[in-house]
């Protein structure tokens, strides 16, 4: 993720690429390259969360709580006393909040959503996880029902109360690395407990007269920008 503060015309690149489990080797997919984009084997370990907290505890001027009330809910009424940045001591602070919650309550199916969940039909009803949202009662939802994802909400609570700790240790994690080794994968709650996010430098060009700031390895900011350079 590229900030770019406008006061000081700084920038800063937040890296939280997901990465892959210690197990990993070069030559894991040789026997079977499928497996890269179909089993627990191709799943990496997630960055997001930990990079946006790394990027809010430095440029956020809203609450760690107030960024997750779009997702959890549409309406709210919030009282909280400004927390504490990283660590996080809960006791300093209460929560307060009436919500209807988006994905508690639900929201509805669009034409859009029916046609891309057609297309992997298949998968939706031979996941189980997946067909208790998207296929209640063995059939796919349809435009104009209501879905409802209560885990979610109950996630992003949690990660909104206790922080990105939340997400890389504890339950979360061991419930995560359950699942993707259940499909076929391998890694361990070390992996979730070891992820660090980095803020790196962004590499500056020009480009037909123009400053590009973008981002250097690994991102493909870099290889995408210097291809464009050929025409």
């Amino acid at each position: 993720m590229l900030v770019y503060n406008s006061s000081n015309r700084a920038s800063s690149l937040f890296d939280f690429r997901e990465m892959a489990p210690a197990s990993a080797t070069q030559d894991m997919f040789q026997a079977n390259p499928i497996l890269s984009t179909t089993s627990g084997l191709g799943v990496g370990i997630p960055g997001e969360i930990r990079g946006y907290e790394m990027a809010w505890a430095k440029y956020g001027t809203l609450t760690w709580e107030e960024l997750f009330l779009p997702a959890i809910g549409t309406l709210a009424l919030l009282r909280i006393p400004h927390p504490p940045r990283p660590p996080w001591t809960l006791s300093t602070h209460t929560v307060s909040f009436w919500v209807l919650a988006l994905a508690r309550e639900g929201f509805t199916v669009t034409s859009l959503m029916v046609t891309r969940l057609t297309d992997i039909e298949s998968f939706v009803l031979s996941n189980p996880a997946w067909a208790a949202i998207y296929a209640p009662g063995g059939v796919l939802v349809q435009e104009g029902d209501i879905i409802t994802n209560p885990a979610l909400a109950n996630t992003l609570e949690l990660i909104s109360l206790q922080g990105a700790s939340a997400f890389y240790n504890g339950t979360l994690a061991q419930t995560m690395v359950q699942e993707i080794n259940n499909a076929g994968g391998n890694v361990s709650v070390s992996d979730f407990a070891n992820y660090v996010a980095k803020e790196r430098r962004p590499i500056t060009t020009y480009y037909h007269g123009r400053k590009i700031i973008t981002g250097g390895a690994p991102t493909r900011s870099a290889s995408s920008f210097s291809l464009s350079l050929f025409y």
